[in-house]
C-alpha cells in the first residue's frame, strides 16, 4: 500500500516522501474517519458523487457537461433569487 501511494504521489507531483509521512500520522488518519461518517452520513456510496447546494446529482461521471452545466446554472439562479 505504501509504494502504491508514493507512485500516485509522484505521478501528481507531490513529494512521495512527505505523502506517505502524512498519511501515517493519526490526524489524516481522524480526517479521513470524519469524512467517511459525513459521506455515510448524506447517503454516499461511491465515488466520485457530486452535491450541489445540498442536493445529490447522480453520477457525475455519467452525466454529460451540459447536462450538468444546466444543472450548475439553474442552482447559481435559484442561489441569486
Amino acid at each position: 500500500v505504501a509504494e502504491r501511494l508514493r507512485q500516485y504521489a509522484a505521478m501528481a507531483g507531490a513529494d512521495p516522501v512527505k505523502t506517505e509521512a502524512c498519511a501515517a500520522t493519526p490526524a489524516t488518519a481522524e480526517r479521513i474517519a470524519r469524512s467517511q461518517e459525513l459521506g455515510k452520513s448524506v447517503g454516499v456510496t461511491g465515488t466520485p458523487t457530486l452535491f450541489l447546494n445540498g442536493r445529490r446529482v447522480g453520477n457525475p461521471t455519467a452525466s454529460q457537461y451540459e447536462a450538468l452545466k444546466g444543472v450548475v446554472s439553474f442552482e447559481a439562479e435559484q442561489a441569486g433569487k
